[in-house]
């Protein structure tokens, strides 16, 4: 007998019972003879026999083996009963019960194939129907948890139960119609196996929908008769078991409840330790008695009578058991949450923790021990919403994660947890970094995370995202990542309420929609009302959340009963005297703006006057308790209200309340952890700074709407130059130990009012919280020879746009411009962004723009604006927000038949605040001469700068230092203001600039690829005196003067080198071809050096010089610089309008 037909001999000697050595060596030689049809046969065959005798329990490599086998086999007898039999039983066993792909659920159509030949049925009908309904109902569930009882673990377990929530109900009705067909088609037999009783009522839950229908289920169940101590009658119990929790969880009712945690008891107690799979049945009672769910919330008392239900549950598990330490977790979890979501006292939470470290031998370097009592303090801190206990939550999350590396279940837990508590202080707060750190730690360690984690990440980061929203006005964009986050949970999490996560997704849906949509009034929004889904975190946040939208959707689609709704879920809260100072202050807010916002759909005056009441009770409130962050809030409400209301003295209360508003913005910015959180804070309250300065102009209160103007414009100002953190400003005030103490992603109140006060004396806090009055003003207009100061205030789609003047005799003017509109300076903007990107430069589409720009910018302001003063005034204008890019200098007008502009008729100078510009005109001229720097970069693109260095040297500064040889930082550094030297007397620097937002973050190029940043600018400076010397920066050859996004104008290179001590700098608006650029800075030296009193009338005279067709070209002039003067077309505005000045 040959070596192939021994082993085939040994196979077909091994038809059923445990595997033989005939049939292990058969295997072994038939693995060692593959590659013939029979052998592959029947080495399938025979894996397949010894798979399904081991119940699909043993290594998935042989079930992968038994699988290439089979298809071998069939590629060459495809009509083999046998062959296709066996194939479907490893691939349903695959499927099952080792995560195997979906491919093998081809099973199921195969299975059905051969149900239709009768000779099949009889031999193997009852086994192909029974594969089938354990194929199907495998399918329910995701496919992580498809493993074998014994490697089934209490998280895949949770999978399983939670699963079929998310499973659509077409699927599940599909499911259970088969599966019921091959039940009702088994023989006698087997029809009244245990087993197939357990699946006929598995299949009745698929379908049920309600509480009731769960009845029926139990009736059936209950008429089975199995014998104590076997597993059937153990199956039987946790199946009964398990419809009762069920029933409980659709019901939310306590009798239900009860009725489920007595079948739960009744059923561990039968599980005896003879029982088979007995621990996988405890484990999976645990989860049934006390499921992931939150829950009904608890009534006052119910925590002992619980903890009593959970002893005599324990007392069924011997001490050690897997079980009893499941179901402990269990109800810890379950009940934690419960508590939550009655806003009971946190003193249960407290209960709870103490009875965990009672019943488990307690141990902080056990991962499970550590999880359980950092949830429960994460709990704890978002109940009583304090940064006390908040700060501890975060710094438990990071010490979790540190002290267990390598657990990634622990990783995701702690990422998800740490971030809950930082985005509730962010809310709390007003800590953008606290939002941002919270995006931060949710990012995955890489794409091969566990998709189960990866969902709880992606809900998590959800979640942040909404509460971002608390921060960021958001646009469409931010609506549109965090709806992503959401959309993608249920593909990847399978323990979350469907009911929840569907109506938060719809609810950011259709508020992205709305935001979307430009017309008032739509319906988008008309039908959706928050659930009553206990799973939010707190019964009172839950409520109040839900009043918000409810107050949204109102205002939106004009439905005052939504409104009436949100009113009567905030006012009981107002007689909660247990509510913490914080919570009072959020919800007092809250009623005030419903009571608001209804006036405003029934103009019923109570509802306002009973909107201020509230507000003014929650400024009193929030005075009591200094630090807190919803300060700004609550003044500005307070404001607005009054400023409606319009009765006698409301008006100038209306004003006195917009301006603390703003001061108490003041300690948003400050004590942000970076410039860039800085700065959305201040755009923020820049924005409510025209709205204040306009109830001020209501009141005739002209001096306090220049105060609310600056403290805005002073806002951005910090953020821009805001290089010294608050540990610096500490020192710097003498507070060691406040800077010691100080951590800006967990400060609480009293450390947070603590350090405002400490720093209230620093020069940032003092140019934040004490704007120049009009007496410094006027005093800086004399010191310059200026004749006025001119704000410059945008129109809005409900006010008119205005100048609030300064005069020099100090008298201030409200000057309406109901012309001065933000659209053409947004045109402007656009048409600028091409010069800037050379792949969109359209010239025809510029030049008509900045002609359309200059010719707008005399009606709508200029005009108006000059002929208040006669003569040649000198003007210094400060423009809010997009109107910061117009260049006012180039307002043009046809006169006696020719076009002038204003720099013909006045001296036009910048500043982006009074205060920027009174610290400039304190500090003392220099002769221009004195110290000179003149700084040349190598750059191809630069082809005339050698000519411009070499003519101002030789023509203006011949004792100037020059620099232009493989020019660093350090150069440049030398000849820039520090806290001993002023630096030099000019600086002219011929090289790119680099722009950012903020401005720290910009940066000269220089040669070889370095950079110095404005940062290190600033920091050089950080200990001058505001009214020390400096010098004049001119900035050429780049776009120096100009921001590329949307941001405020004034946060611009030009504008950081101001703040870092310079009295003056000229930059440029926009890009600049190289030869008019240097012709513009000649002259403007040229001009400088011989005669004209400063830098403004000097460039003031460059300008007009290049507008002039029969412009004079200085005798010693480079020959060939010359000759290109005189022929250029130089008179364009896009040409020499670019240049702007700004300092004293």
């Amino acid at each position: 007998m040959t070596r192939i037909e021994a082993a085939l001999a040994a196979a077909k000697r091994w038809q059923s019972g445990p595997p033989t050595d005939d049939a292990l060596f058969a295997i072994a030689e038939l693995r060692a003879l593959r590659g013939e049809h029979p052998v592959a046969a029947e080495l399938g065959t025979l894996l397949a026999r010894k798979a399904l005798q081991e119940k699909g329990s043993g290594p998935r490599a042989e079930l992968d083996e038994a699988v290439a086998e089979l298809v071998l086999a069939r590629e060459n007898d495809s009509a083999d009963r046998d062959l296709r039999h066996h194939l479907a039983v490893v691939r349903v066993l695959r499927y099952s019960l080792h995560a195997g792909p979906e491919e093998d659920f081809a099973a199921d159509s195969e299975l059905a194939a051969l149900l239709e030949i009768p000779a099949y049925v009889e031999e193997s009908g009852d086994n192909a129907r029974l594969l089938r309904v354990q194929l199907l109902l495998t399918s329910l569930q995701p496919r992580e948890t498809r493993l074998p009882p014994g490697r089934l673990g209490a998280a895949e377990m949770v999978l399983v139960m939670r699963n079929s929530y998310l499973v659509p109900a077409e699927r599940k009705a599909a499911v259970a119609r088969t599966v019921t067909e091959m039940l009702d088609s088994l023989t006698e037999k087997n029809r009244s196996h245990p087993q197939i009783l357990a699946y006929r009522a598995m299949v009745g839950l698929l379908t049920l929908t309600d509480a009731s229908g769960y009845d029926d289920a139990l009736t059936s169940i209950d008429q089975q008769e199995t014998v104590a101590g076997t597993q059937e009658h153990a199956l039987i119990a946790t199946v009964r078991a398990g419809i009762h929790s069920e029933k409980a969880r659709i019901s939310q009712k306590s009798e239900d409840a009860l009725a489920a945690a007595e079948a739960v008891d009744a059923a561990a107690a039968a599980l005896t330790d003879d029982v088979p799979a007995a621990a996988h049945f405890r484990d999976l009672l645990g989860l049934m008695k006390y499921p992931n769910d939150l829950g009904t919330p608890f009534t006052a008392g119910e925590l002992p009578e619980e903890i009593a239900r959970l002893r005599r549950s324990l007392d069924v598990f011997p001490v050690g058991n897997p079980g009893r330490e499941h179901t402990l977790e269990s109800f810890v979890v379950n009940v934690s949450f419960r508590i939550i979501a009655a806003n009971a006292s946190i003193d249960e939470l407290d209960t709870l923790r103490a009875l965990y470290e009672d019943l488990t031998s307690y141990d902080q370097d056990d991962v499970r021990s550590r999880l359980i009592c950092v949830l429960l303090e994460v709990l704890k801190a978002v109940l009583t919403d304090e940064p006390g206990p908040l700060n501890a939550a975060v710094r438990a999350t990071r010490d979790v994660a540190a002290r267990f590396p390598d657990d990634e279940l622990v990783q995701v837990l702690m990422k998800v947890y740490g971030a809950t508590a930082l985005a509730k202080r962010a809310i709390g707060m007003w800590n953008l970094q606290d939002v941002e750190t919270a995006f931060d730690v949710l990012r995955t360690s890489g794409p091969n995370a566990d998709p189960q984690l990866e969902g709880l990440l992606a809900w998590a980061r959800a979640t942040v995202g909404l509460a971002s929203f608390q921060h960021h006005s958001p646009d469409e964009a931010r609506y549109d990542e965090v709806i992503s986050q959401f959309e993608r949970v249920p593909q990847k999490l399978g323990d979350l309420s469907p009911l929840l996560l569907d109506a938060v997704t719809q609810n950011v849906r259709r508020m992205r929609d709305f935001l979307r949509s430009s017309a008032h009034g739509t319906s988008l929004m008309a039908d959706f009302v928050p659930p009553a889904d206990r799973t939010h975190i707190s019964a009172h946040y839950n409520d109040v959340g839900q009043a918000l939208v409810l107050i949204q959707n109102g205002i939106t689609i004009g439905d005052v009963g939504k409104i009436d709704r949100a009113i009567e879920l905030l006012l009981p809260f107002e007689r909660d005297n247990t509510l913490n100072g914080r919570d009072a202050v959020r919800i007092g807010f809250a009623t005030g703006v419903a009571l608001r916002m209804r006036h405003l759909l029934t103009r019923e005056e109570n509802d306002l006057d009973n909107a201020i009441t509230h507000w003014q009770r929650t400024v009193t409130l929030v005075e009591r308790e200094p630090g807190m962050a919803d300060v700004s809030d609550v003044y500005f409400q307070l404001g607005d209200g009054l400023n409606r209301r319009a009765g006698e003295d409301d008006r100038v209360r209306a004003a006195e309340n917009g301006v603390l508003a703003l001061r108490a913005r003041t300690s948003d910015v400050l004590l942000q952890a970076d410039v860039g959180h800085a700065l959305t804070m201040a755009e923020h309250a820049n924005g409510e700074a025209a709205t204040i300065a306009r109830w001020c102009l209501a009141a005739d209160r002209l001096d306090l709407a220049v105060r609310a103007l600056e403290l805005g414009r002073s806002l951005v100002l910090h953020s821009l130059s805001a290089e010294a953190s608050i540990s610096d400003l500490l020192r710097d005030s003498g507070r060691l130990d406040l800077a010691a103490e100080w951590d800006p992603e967990s400060a609480p109140s009293e450390l947070r009012f603590r350090v405002l006060t400490a720093i209230a004396g620093s020069d940032a806090a003092s140019q934040l919280l004490q704007p120049p009055d009009t007496e410094e003003v006027r005093e800086a207009l004399r010191r310059t020879g200026s004749d006025a100061l001119a704000y410059l205030v945008p129109a809005t789609p409900h006010a008119a746009g205005f100048a609030l003047v300064i005069a020099l005799d100090g008298a201030v003017e409200h000057l309406p411009l109901p012309d001065l509109r933000t659209e053409p300076a947004a045109a402007f903007q656009d048409a600028r962004r091409t010069l800037l990107d050379p792949s969109a430069q359209d010239e025809r589409w510029w030049d008509e723009t900045m002609g359309h720009t200059c010719e707008w910018a005399w009606d709508a302001v200029m005009g108006e604006l000059l002929g208040r003063f006669p003569g040649l005034p000198r003007i210094v204008l400060v423009p809010v927000g997009e109107l910061g890019a117009v260049p006012w200098h180039a307002a043009r007008r046809t006169h006696g038949g020719r076009v002038r502009y204003a720099c013909q008729d006045a001296v036009i100078t910048y500043a982006a605040s009074a205060r920027q510009f009174t610290d400039a005109a304190a500090r003392t001229s220099r002769p221009v001469d004195e110290s000179v720097a003149l700084v040349r970069v190598q750059d191809a693109g630069l082809a005339w700068a050698a000519t411009e260095i070499k003519t101002l040297r030789e023509h203006d500064y011949p004792g100037a230092t020059t620099l232009e040889d493989r020019v660093r930082p350090a150069d440049v550094l030398r000849h820039l203001p520090s806290r001993s030297t002023p630096g030099a007397s000019v600086l002219h620097l011929t090289c790119h600039a680099r722009g950012e937002t903020p401005a720290v973050e910009s940066h000269l190029l220089l040669d070889d690829g370095e950079v110095l940043p404005t940062r290190a600018i600033l920091r050089q400076a950080r200990h001058r005196g505001r009214d020390a010397d400096g010098g004049l920066v001119v900035l050429a050859s780049c776009a120096s003067d100009v921001t590329d996004t949307a941001h405020d104008e004034a946060l611009t290179l030009a504008t950081a080198f101001i703040a870092a001590g310079a009295t003056g700098a000229v930059g440029a608006r926009w890009p600049i071809v190289d030869l008019t650029t240097t012709l513009f800075v000649t002259m403007f030296h040229h001009y400088l050096t011989r005669g004209y009193r400063d830098p403004a009338t000097a460039l003031r005279a460059t300008q007009v010089w290049m507008l002039d067709p029969g412009r004079q070209v200085p005798l010693d002039l480079d020959p060939v610089l010359a000759r290109r003067a005189r022929i250029a077309h130089l008179d364009a505005p896009g040409h020499w309008a670019a240049f702007t000045y700004q300092g004293r």
